[in-house]
C-alpha cells in the first residue's frame, strides 16, 4: 500500500510541482482584502468617536461637579475677615457649649437650628467660591453668624428665665 502511493506521488509529480497560482488569483485575492479591510475600517472609526466622546462628557461632568463643590471661607478673602470668621466660630463654640453644659432639650434644638444654618452657609461658601468679591456674599456671612449667634443668646436666655421661674 505504502509503495503504490509512493508510484502515484512520483508519477503524477508535476501536477504538484505547480510554483504559479492560477492565472487571476492574485487580483482575487487583493480584491477580498480591500473589501475586508473596508468593511472594517469604519467601525473602528466608529468606536473610537463613540469612546471618545464618552471620555469628554466624563472629564466635563467631573469639572462641572468638582466645581460646584468647591467652597471658600471669609478667611481665604482676608486676613481681617480671617479674624471676623475666628470671633465668630470661637464665641458660638463658646455659647453652644454653655447651652450643652445647661439644657440637653434647648442644645438639641440648637443642633436642628444650626444644621439649617450650616446649610445656608455652606452654599454661601459656594457662591464666595464662584465670586470672590461680592460684597453681598461676605455680609451675608458675616449675618449668618450673628444670626447663629443671638440664636445662642435666645436658648441661653430662655433656659435662664425657666430656671428662674422654676425656683
Amino acid at each position: 500500500m505504502k509503495d503504490d502511493i509512493e508510484n502515484i506521488i512520483k508519477e503524477n509529480r508535476n501536477l504538484w510541482n505547480v510554483n504559479e497560482p492560477p492565472e487571476g488569483h492574485l487580483e482575487r485575492f487583493k480584491q477580498k482584502l480591500d473589501k475586508q479591510h473596508q468593511a472594517t475600517k469604519p467601525k473602528f472609526h466608529f468606536l473610537y468617536g463613540i469612546a471618545a466622546s464618552v471620555v469628554i462628557c466624563l472629564v466635563g461632568t467631573f469639572l462641572f461637579i468638582s466645581n460646584q463643590n468647591r467652597t471658600m471661607s471669609l478667611s481665604e478673602i482676608s486676613p481681617e475677615y480671617e479674624q471676623i470668621e475666628s470671633y465668630y466660630n470661637q464665641i458660638i463654640n463658646d455659647k453652644a457649649q454653655q447651652l450643652q453644659n445647661n439644657s440637653s432639650t434647648f442644645y438639641a434644638s440648637y443642633i436642628e437650628d444650626n444644621e439649617a444654618m450650616e446649610r445656608a452657609y455652606e452654599m454661601l461658601q459656594k457662591e464666595l467660591y464662584r465670586n470672590p468679591n461680592n460684597q453681598f456674599v461676605i455680609e451675608s456671612m458675616m449675618a449668618n453668624y450673628k444670626t447663629r449667634v443671638n440664636m445662642l443668646d435666645n436658648m441661653n436666655q430662655k433656659f435662664e428665665i425657666i430656671n428662674i421661674a422654676q425656683k
